[in-house]
């Protein structure tokens, strides 16, 4: 009997010892929330919690990634050419060459403008691969820094690349003087060379996925405010909206949270819905991942408009610059969408990666993706090359001059030329190093086409 009492009284103890925990650490963490100063019991038990994440941040911040190749052995067929090596009788535009990323070990890459159909070169940049680690190295410290700190609430590391062969140069855009600009692809600088590959400025900010130029010349790409006290109190990833000119001086930079709570639209949209919370990556409400500022006028946008694409959300939108105004949006139907492009004065197009996220974790739709389109004028959604390509992530589409269509889905290693009837016209690939049943990861490939002595950007 006695040894049954002794027993109830240990649980008893337990428990309240328990309850008492959990109500000390639920007011730790509030105050951490409300910025309130914290007694001594209450710092011990925030720090012991963050032990793991500092585990995990530690153990991320030095794992080496794999190189940036894939087997494309279950893609093979009769359609699938190496870049460069596409027979006279295809129907691939002669004219048409492909700025891509290559790595070819160590720490040696180059960027090339290369005929898409005989492997011409018309230009090579030898990317600086040494300094660039060396700052993407500077870069992880700090963030894991921050991290630990918790100043940052979101564990970063994994974006940037720890080695050579995981650096993705990508976005890469010929500027004038056969200058390069281009960034890392997954977090770092923004980096512009020469067109004998001398870096002539970096970026003040980091930057991800897309890079665009505007009508003046000037750069547009995604980056991230790592300073933002709204969304490090909520423990979200602050996405936000930067300009560079060409001689690298910052002309804009929009925090997407502000953006929103501008136009009275955050708790609407944002706060409202719920958000992606990626194992690795933390909370991700918006996922900025295009920037496409506009050309030229038309019926429903003005110049200097652009259009940027919130993955998370399944949302494109239009915003004006000069007055930081919304001016329109949707979600959907397209769905973890990439690559916003203009067709003509009234109509977008999308790469549609037609994924769901579901339990944190996205969902392909068929695992098949697709071409969406919105026509201003009519309100009309229509959908194109329906079960023709798939890539979960990422992706790109480019528009040619003649009316041809090509995809870049990234997740696979291929990219399809379609022509103006929807008609798969060839499938090619970027062999990685010299191993043909291996592609070299494509970064968001540009085409140009050329004309005389020029080189005219396919957007």
């Amino acid at each position: 009997m006695n040894k049954v009492v002794g027993k109830v009284r240990w649980i008893i103890v337990a428990i309240t010892v328990f309850l008492l925990m959990s109500y000390v650490s639920k007011e730790a963490f509030e105050k951490k929330f409300y910025n309130e100063r914290r007694n001594f019991l209450e710092t011990a038990i925030v720090s012991a919690s963050s032990v793991p994440s500092l585990l995990k941040s530690w153990y991320t911040s030095n794992f080496k990634q794999p190189p940036l190749s894939i087997d494309i052995t279950n893609h093979m067929g009769d359609d699938l050419f190496e870049l460069g090596k596409i027979p006279a009788k295809v129907s691939v535009l002669d004219s048409l060459y492909i700025l891509f990323y290559q790595y070819h070990g160590e720490d040696k890459g180059t960027v090339y403008l290369k005929n898409v159909k005989t492997g011409k070169l018309a230009h090579s940049w030898d990317i600086p691969l040494q300094t660039i680690l060396a700052d993407l190295r500077e870069i992880d410290q700090r963030l894991v820094g921050k991290y630990e700190e918790q100043t940052l609430p979101i564990n970063l590391t994994m974006k940037v690349a720890k080695n050579y062969n995981s650096i993705g140069i990508s976005q890469s855009l010929i500027v004038e003087n056969e200058s390069l600009v281009f960034h890392c692809g997954g977090l770092g600088y923004l980096y512009k060379i020469d067109k004998d590959s001398n870096i002539l400025w970096k970026s003040t900010r980091l930057t991800h996925h897309s890079i665009a130029m505007d009508r003046h010349d000037n750069i547009w790409s995604c980056s991230i405010d790592l300073e933002n006290d709204y969304a490090n109190n909520l423990k979200y990833r602050e996405d936000a909206i930067v300009s560079y000119d060409l001689n690298g001086r910052e002309l804009y930079f929009m925090p997407l949270t502000e953006l929103f709570v501008q136009n009275d639209l955050f708790e609407k949209l944002i706060a409202s819905t719920p958000n992606y919370n990626n194992d690795k990556y933390g909370l991700d409400p918006y996922h900025l991942n295009d920037v496409l500022p506009v050309l030229n006028s038309g019926a429903n946008w003005n110049q200097d408009d652009v259009f940027i694409s919130l993955r998370t959300q399944s949302m494109v939108l239009q915003f004006r610059p000069e007055s930081d105004s919304i001016i329109w949006y949707e979600q959907g139907p397209w769905k973890g969408q990439h690559d916003v492009d203009i067709i003509n004065d009234s109509t977008i197009s999308v790469f549609n990666n037609n994924i769901r996220f579901f339990n944190n974790k996205y969902l392909a739709q068929g695992r098949t993706s697709n071409i969406a389109a919105y026509d201003f004028s009519s309100n009309q959604f229509s959908m194109s090359h329906e079960g023709q390509f798939a890539s979960a992530y990422e992706g790109r589409q480019t528009s040619l001059q003649n009316g041809d269509l090509i995809v870049e889905a990234t997740e696979k290693g291929i990219y399809y030329y379609f022509d103006k009837n929807e008609q798969l016209i060839a499938r090619f690939y970027s062999p990685y190093g010299s191993n043909p049943s291996r592609a070299m990861r494509p970064r968001w490939s540009r085409f140009y086409i050329k004309e005389a002595d020029d080189f005219v950007l396919q957007r």
